[in-house]
């Protein structure tokens, strides 16, 4: 593509976005757009805000519509949890001696840690991966059971509570040092019942 045609299609692009985010919000009650303000500065959070409170009010919103904004809220919530993303180098600081960004990207390579493109090349790190200066305990067993292909399985897998955990998550499992329950909790994740 020439990159004259390229920005054409950028441009278009971001005023087509402004256009939609415009209808969007000038239908919105305002007790939602004061959710939306608390976001500024925030652009993917904002951006997750408006859609989930905007599916409902759209035209033509479907069930599927509104699902699929829950369903962004939620993994925005999840992202958010226990210190949230941090790039290789914040990921890096957190480790006892600390790591250098290659040395993390190294690791998130070899499988020993992961991590969520963000679509511009860059990765995320959940900064739970480190626990006192050191690697999750389990966690390098862990991740080539859960398949990190889809690297949001391992936070769902991590942070949402498990039934059989009584309400605890394998992350705080794996924090007291029970790594063999997590890997056993991790070989059955996605079959049928064990969530």
């Amino acid at each position: 593509m020439q990159p004259k045609q390229a920005e054409l299609k950028k441009a278009f692009a971001i005023q087509t976005g402004v256009q939609a985010l415009s209808a969007l919000a000038e239908r919105l009650p305002a007790d939602a757009l004061d959710r939306l303000v608390a976001k500024r500065g925030e652009p993917y959070a904002f951006l997750v805000e408006l859609l989930t409170e905007a599916a409902p009010l759209a035209a033509g919103a479907t069930v599927v519509d509104r699902a699929a904004a829950r369903g962004l809220q939620e993994r925005q919530r999840l992202l958010g949890q226990e210190g949230g993303l941090g790039s290789a180098a914040d990921l890096g600081k957190l480790f006892d001696p600390q790591l250098s960004r290659q040395a993390i990207d190294l690791r998130r390579n070899k499988k020993q840690l992961f991590a969520l493109p963000d679509g511009s090349g860059h990765f995320n790190y959940p900064v739970w991966q480190v626990h006192q200066g050191a690697a999750l305990p389990g966690l390098v067993e862990v991740l080539p059971v859960l398949g990190i292909e889809d690297p949001m399985a391992a936070v769902v897998f991590f942070l949402q509570p498990d039934p059989r955990l009584k309400g605890k998550r394998p992350l705080d499992k794996a924090r007291a040092g029970d790594a063999m329950l997590v890997l056993e909790l991790a070989r059955s994740f996605g079959e049928h019942g064990a969530l």
